[in-house]
């Protein structure tokens, strides 16, 4: 799936079945960049965030949704910033 796709999507609150690698090309497109990897654990930042966003796949290959709905919240704050993509 599209990144901008991705996001339309997890905006309208849908968010079951999210490919893991989906989720990752959509963090990246929205300019978070890969920090450091400790284990099955990503971290992510972001110039406008001072947050990193700490992400891992499900066992099933998808992305968790706790952390699609995490990523979504630093979204907004950094566009209510005036950062946003």
């Amino acid at each position: 799936m599209k990144p901008k796709a991705l996001l339309a999507r997890l905006q309208a609150g849908q968010f079951a079945n999210v490919h893991y690698r989906d989720f990752i090309a959509c963090l990246e497109y929205c300019g978070w960049r890969l920090r450091r990897v400790r284990g099955s654990h990503a971290i992510y930042g972001h110039d406008g965030s001072p947050d990193d966003m700490n992400v891992q796949p499900a066992p099933d290959g998808t992305a968790k949704p706790y952390q699609l709905r995490a990523f979504l919240l630093q979204e907004a704050r950094r566009a209510s910033k005036g950062t946003g993509t």
